[in-house]
């Protein structure tokens, strides 16, 4: 059913829990997968992997240091694949925002699958707090699996 499959990460253990299901999914399919990470720009950020202001660090710094946890990320994604025999390619674009980022990625990459955890925060939280996930279903035509975490209670609706 699905031939490629977009892994985002953020590095979480969220993100490792959702790289190994999703690596599992691919192999049952027959598909590869595409491990993804988003790089921030160099501009102060509520998306960056640590809060760095522009003038305390060098933008090549600032770049050097991203790629290092891109690297390490990723690195989880490509040994489940490894492991499970699953085709592997890493992939990282530098977007401000890394909705649109995993959009362009989906695109660029030729994925028919977004694979992607998420905190499955309520509604309020997610007014506040907004979510990576919320707006990539918002964003992008491709199918996207929602790896949730937590004890997968429903909620009651009014």
């Amino acid at each position: 059913m699905f031939a490629r499959i977009l892994i985002p990460t953020d590095g979480s253990k969220l993100a490792e829990k959702a790289s190994r299901a999703a690596v599992e999914l691919a192999k049952s399919e027959g598909a590869s997968v595409v491990g993804f990470h988003a790089l921030p720009s160099y501009e102060k950020s509520a998306y960056q992997t640590v809060a760095i202001s522009p003038g305390w660090i060098t933008e090549e710094d600032f770049d050097k240091f991203n790629q290092r946890a891109a690297k390490k990320y990723l690195g989880t994604i490509e040994k489940l694949a490894h492991e499970a025999g699953v085709p592997y390619e890493a992939y990282t674009l530098t977007q401000k925002h890394p909705a649109l980022a995993i959009v362009e990625a989906v695109e660029n990459k030729r994925c028919d699958l977004i694979f992607m955890g998420s905190h499955g925060r309520g509604d309020l939280a997610q007014v506040f707090l907004g979510s990576v996930t919320t707006k990539v279903l918002s964003l992008c035509s491709t199918p996207v699996l929602v790896y949730r975490s937590g004890p997968g209670k429903a909620r009651k609706r009014k």
